[in-house]
């Protein structure tokens, strides 16, 4: 497993664990439930965190590792796990909770109708009962004081509904870019910005030390008032499975009630290793033209048939523009199942209608 700046995601084995005997599950659609930890009293944090995973035990173990080194302790951790196997539920029974007792660690593994991103992080937030909900990607890594940064920044700022931290492991491409705002896809650079395009900058163009307001929020790691959350109800689960852009979803209802914030101090590290519950290249393909006008579609109130346009435009464009990995043999399948997908999606956009 690879290393982190944060510190090594090897999982150090059960040798403080007690054994954990999971409680009846109460909703037919939960295969099992266990609560661990909790036994110091007096965490009267206002932080909940929820993890969603599926099939990847093992970014759940580099997860907890550095979930645990965190210099402050939110008051509880829900991980709803989709997997078929009981590999991600062993890890979390067996994990050692010594260096946080005040922390309630809560398991969850969900089949049939609860299976899939947004439906697992609705589950999550019907069990929250503190005023902030904290949502990471399983392959995350946090800095020690992720957080703690975090959670000041709605101290300080009430009209804030939402925050993001800063993932340190992701640089995009600035050419491509550049290459999209010289032909009218985006109309400027502006981390987090959302176009009518269709198209959301990436928020890795900023400074790490910046602060930034920001259109939309990354989900791999994302801060909600949760009041704000169940207001809207929730995610938009007619996104299915993976999910793609429900982050941006999210953030442009939410953004109509507040405030949203980049925080460049708030670090992780999104690993984002192949396999394990990603899609394959068709299906993401089909997602990244589907879903995003789906996005486009709700999320522009004054949205015209230039709208439409601009985005037929933009994503031509950027289908067009993944033909130069062509030139990476390994890369051909992948590509033209991709493309696949996107042209899939189109055809089912101008069916639909």
């Amino acid at each position: 497993m690879p290393r982190a700046e944060f510190g090594s995601t090897r999982h150090r084995g059960p040798r403080q664990a007690r054994p954990v005997r999971p409680s009846a599950p109460v909703d037919a659609s939960v295969i099992t439930q266990l609560r661990r930890g909790g036994v110091a009293p007096g965490n009267a944090s206002p932080l909940t965190v929820v993890v969603c995973t599926y099939k990847r035990p093992h970014r759940v173990a580099g997860f907890l590792e550095s979930f645990f080194r965190e210099s402050y302790h939110p008051r509880e951790l829900i991980i709803v796990d989709a997997s078929p196997g009981d590999e991600t539920e062993r890890i979390v029974c067996a994990f050692p909770l010594d260096g946080a007792p005040d922390v309630v660690l809560s398991y969850y593994r969900v089949g049939g109708d609860l299976r899939g991103l947004t439906t697992q992080r609705n589950f999550g937030l019907r069990n929250v009962d503190t005023t902030h909900v904290v949502y990471f990607d399983d392959d995350v890594i946090l800095s020690p004081d992720c957080l703690q940064i975090l959670e000041k920044v709605f101290e300080d700022d009430p009209t804030v509904v939402g925050a993001a931290g800063y993932n340190d492991a992701y640089r995009p491409s600035r050419r491509l870019w550049k290459i999209r705002r010289a032909l009218g896809i985006v109309s400027h650079l502006k981390p987090g910005s959302y176009h009518r395009s269709g198209m959301a900058v990436p928020w890795s163009f900023m400074s790490p030390g910046e602060i930034l307001v920001s259109d939309w929020l990354p989900g791999c790691g994302m801060m909600w008032r949760t009041s704000v959350l169940r207001e809207m109800g929730g995610f938009n689960e007619d996104f299915r499975h993976y999910a793609l852009g429900e982050d941006i979803d999210m953030s442009l209802r939410a953004g109509r009630r507040g405030k949203l914030l980049v925080v460049g101090p708030a670090k992780f590290k999104h690993l984002l290793d192949e396999g394990g519950g990603r899609p394959d290249d068709f299906m993401k393909g089909y997602m990244e033209i589907y879903n995003r006008f789906q996005i486009q579609k709700r999320g522009l109130a004054d949205r015209t048939w230039r709208d439409a346009m601009l985005f037929s435009y933009a994503w031509a464009v950027d289908t067009v523009m993944l033909l130069r990995n062509i030139i990476h043999p390994q890369l051909t399948l992948p590509l033209f199942r991709q493309i696949g997908g996107r042209m899939a999606a189109a055809f089912d956009i101008l069916t639909r209608k």
